[in-house]
């Protein structure tokens, strides 16, 4: 009797062997499916909040675009009035100092012509 049970014992072993594949994690085959199961959900759910951060990064960068843009926008109509002001600016002095000088110049014509008499 005891040996038919241990025979009996090593043939359920041998079975088992063969089920979990000697040598390897020692579960069994619906304990596997239940791990790849559980792993497949992970996958799944890290799947979903990777596009969720793609998408909320690239309306984020849009965003950042779009402030840059506007700022860059106002940079250069600023820069285009200031331009416009120094060289007015610079005319309406080079206008005065020209004048100047052609007063100077007349003057000093008069006083030539004033001087030969």
């Amino acid at each position: 009797m005891c040996s038919a049970l241990k025979k009996e014992k090593a043939e359920v072993d041998k079975k088992l062997m063969h089920i979990r594949g000697a040598g390897h994690s020692g579960k069994t085959v619906p304990e596997l499916e239940k791990t790849i199961g559980l792993m497949k959900k992970v996958v799944e759910r890290v799947q979903r909040e990777n596009e969720t951060l793609k998408k909320s990064g690239a309306s984020s960068n849009q965003d950042k675009m779009s402030a840059l843009e506007q700022q860059n926008d106002r940079l250069k109509t600023d820069y285009e009035k200031l331009k416009s002001a120094g060289e007015a600016e610079l005319r309406s002095k080079l206008e005065s100092k020209t004048k100047g000088l052609e007063k100077i110049v007349m003057e000093n014509e008069r006083l030539r012509k004033e001087i030969k008499r």
